[in-house]
């Protein structure tokens, strides 16, 4: 069945649930990819910590 078996196998009304047991909220962050020029401003505004991650930085990482 492979590696999602057991998230395939979850019902429409076991999803909720199981999120709830599984994410922990203080653990998780957003990936944002745009110009940082236009999106940091509006994720500044909100109170958001934000680090910007050049591109370029990445592109080369392996």
């Amino acid at each position: 069945m492979g590696q999602y078996a057991t998230v395939r196998a979850l019902t429409l009304r076991q999803v909720p649930s199981t999120a709830r047991a599984t994410i922990d909220p203080a653990q998780a962050f957003w990936v944002m990819i745009g110009d940082a020029k236009v999106v940091r401003p509006q994720l500044d505004s909100r109170g958001l910590p934000v680090e910007v991650i050049p591109a370029a930085s990445v592109a080369t990482a392996r």
